[in-house]
């Protein structure tokens, strides 16, 4: 029996939606809402996501009651016109190392899930990899819940779509591999995105589901849209798992680390080199925490716990470029 699924978005439910019938209330509920007509320099152009979400729920983990039961693999492709609609801005195995990316920039700005005007970046500088979804599996359930907040890019901005997942520690993610890769597959194809990163914080318990996940991502990606992962710090230092993913870039965070935080950058300042090849070619850091010294050459990713400004964007570009 496949699993259930239900859009829940405001004033429509899906219990009264019916296949093919899901693609016209779509599109009702996007054009019912404010932020017509389309600006190509926004993202999403409409404010219609607020509030949407997909639930996907599996027989084995209960009831719901009165959600219709449709065939997964073709309604998520109705819903994904959503995606190609609010998403747009018009626009292998890895190798022992992180990969040199073609046209990738050294400096890359995490866009969080917060309203961000860069409208100042410089694409010629900078990239943006900014929060395009959020996948929640808990309470035995797999909740798809699109960006909510504007972000404003220059047009020729190169974008890197960010899927965040997010798990509790009671739901075992496992049998929702195969819905989690078909959602980031859409969600891919609908950005048009140069490049896919996910972002998840997996358990030791978790490992296998997540390797799982990447391979079944990377074959739903045309192979000139490279993936890249986030990475705590500690498994590019001593853990090594990553070996074998994948994945064409593993990014450390460098920051929040917790109580390993002091020792792995005393590591990193003797000779600035993480232990893991796969994490040597990129770097993320956060703008309210010093790193000291850094190999040169490196992608730097950014994180602004406080949001973007022309003043911030210019201090950061001050500072990552002595490393460059």
């Amino acid at each position: 029996m496949p699993p259930t699924i239900r859009m829940r978005a405001p004033g429509i439910s899906s219990d009264s939606l019916h296949y093919p019938d899901l693609r016209f209330g779509i599109l009702l509920l996007l054009f019912s809402h404010r932020g017509l007509p389309l600006d190509p320099g926004t993202f999403p152009p409409y404010t219609a996501t607020a509030g949407i979400e997909i639930l996907i729920h599996h027989p084995s983990a209960g009831h719901w009651g009165n959600a219709v039961a449709l065939p997964s693999k073709n309604l998520l492709k109705a819903v994904f016109l959503l995606l190609c609609l609010t998403l747009s801005l018009g626009c292998s195995i890895a190798s022992a190392e992180g990969k040199e990316l073609p046209k990738a920039k050294k400096i890359i700005l995490w866009a969080w899930e917060r309203p961000e005007d860069l409208s100042c970046l410089d694409p010629g500088r900078a990239e943006i990899a900014f929060l395009a979804a959020t996948i929640r599996i808990q309470n035995g359930r797999l909740k798809f819940l699109p960006r909510r907040q504007l972000l404003k890019l220059p047009a020729q901005t190169r974008r890197i779509a960010v899927i965040r997942i997010e798990t509790d520690r009671k739901s075992e993610p496992g049998p929702f591999r195969e819905e989690a890769a078909e959602i980031i597959g859409h969600v891919a194809e609908a950005v048009r995105a140069d490049r896919l990163q996910i972002d998840f914080d997996a358990r030791v318990s978790e490992r296998r589901f997540y390797r799982e996940l990447l391979f079944a991502i990377r074959e739903k990606l045309p192979e000139s849209v490279p993936l890249s992962i986030t990475a705590l710090a500690s498994w590019c230092m001593h853990d090594r798992w990553l070996a074998g993913l994948p994945v064409d870039e593993a990014v450390p965070m460098v920051f929040r680390m917790g109580p390993e935080g002091p020792m792995i950058l005393r590591r990193l300042e003797v000779d600035g080199r993480f232990a893991e090849p796969m994490c040597r070619a990129s770097i993320g850091i956060s703008t309210d925490e010093p790193v000291g010294r850094l190999s040169k050459g490196k992608r730097v990713y950014v994180f602004s716990p406080t949001g973007w400004s022309a003043e911030k964007l210019s201090d950061v570009y001050r500072e990552v470029e002595k490393w460059q």
